[in-house]
């Protein structure tokens, strides 16, 4: 069966996504796809590598899929192949010089980088490309999960790299208004002890948070309190949106287990055959737009864990519809 797993409301990044998930999973059963599935936001919008495993191990779990394509703007598929391996094999024999690397404030990538320059010379240019890094979390994903799901390489632009997205300043300073405006009237200490009860964030990082709200920061300068030595706006986008949907810190220890998939939304499939096989065989729980319609519905099918879940995801549609109607 030919399924795709996509984005929903939301961009890797955290960003909304202008066009309508149910409009473009609806063209992609169009183009031939027989399933369109939303990944749940807790694993949507996560790091890199955590969304190429979600989606690797939800592949997995529905258990009727054909494999996926894998998207590189690179054309030596064999290479991207040959450094997954590689990275995945030297990332396990080479922790604790990794681990010195990470304490002088490398990057992921960075530190990846150094070791795919040091084995193939000039390879590491490779990752000057959002689409080939996004092609080597996939292939390392299916790696650590020992994926048997088979793949294939293609050269060009994912779906979800061509959708379009709201601008990230507009987005920025409508969430960062947003938190602030949610704790105001709050002493700092309580909007800090708030916060980190929320977050689970390092005090350092919500400190930082907390400064920049008061002092009316865009969030590329509460990005440079965080992390001076290593920018990651995308990270700290990710760590307010936790803030302002009430994500606590014992949600994000389950957000963490990347291959922890409870449900799935199905978002478009091509007809009744479809859906009744996807029933049959997946061991994920699957909801459609009823889901959404009536949420106390899944109160009674799911557990406390599942529907802690969930209701962020209804916590973040309720947001991309306040952003949807002031921007898009």
């Amino acid at each position: 069966m030919n399924i795709q797993i996509t984005e929903g409301s939301f961009s890797r990044e955290g960003l909304p996504n202008i066009e309508d998930r149910y409009l473009r999973a609806e063209r992609r059963i169009a183009e031939g796809v027989d399933a369109v599935f939303e990944l749940p936001f807790h694993a949507a919008v996560n790091t890199s590598d955590s969304v190429s495993t979600a989606g690797v191990a939800l592949h997995e779990n529905l258990k009727c899929s054909d494999g996926f394509k894998i998207y590189a703007s690179s054309d030596d598929h064999a290479l991207l192949q040959t450094i997954a391996k590689y990275i995945f094999m030297t990332e396990m024999g080479r922790r604790k010089e990794i681990a010195g690397m990470k304490e002088r404030g490398w990057s992921k990538w960075k530190i990846r980088s150094f070791l795919v320059e040091e084995k193939f010379p000039g390879a590491a240019g490779l990752f000057d490309d959002d689409q080939n890094i996004s092609a080597v979390e996939d292939l390392i994903s299916c790696k650590c999960l020992y994926s048997t799901i088979r793949t294939e390489i293609c050269t060009g632009i994912s779906p979800e790299k061509s959708n379009k997205r709201m601008d990230a300043c507009t987005f920025d300073r409508f969430i960062l208004e947003k938190l602030a405006s949610k704790h105001d009237g709050y002493s700092e200490k309580d909007t800090i002890s708030a916060l980190l009860d929320i977050s689970g964030a390092f005090p350092r990082n919500v400190k930082a948070v907390c400064e920049g709200l008061k002092a009316g920061y865009t969030m590329t300068q509460i990005d440079s309190a965080i992390n001076p030595h290593t920018p990651d706006i995308i990270q700290t986008r990710q760590l307010i949106l936790k803030m302002l949907l009430d994500i606590r810190g014992i949600d994000n220890i389950i957000f963490s287990i990347s291959t922890f998939i409870p449900y799935v939304k199905l978002l478009a499939y091509k007809n009744e055959e479809v859906l009744n096989r996807l029933r049959k065989h997946s061991s994920v729980t699957i909801i459609d737009a009823a889901g959404d319609e009536n949420p106390a519905v899944l109160s009674g099918i799911f557990d406390e864990c599942k529907y802690m879940l969930y209701k962020a995801d209804l916590r973040a549609e309720k947001l991309y519809s306040e952003a949807s109607s002031f921007f898009i």
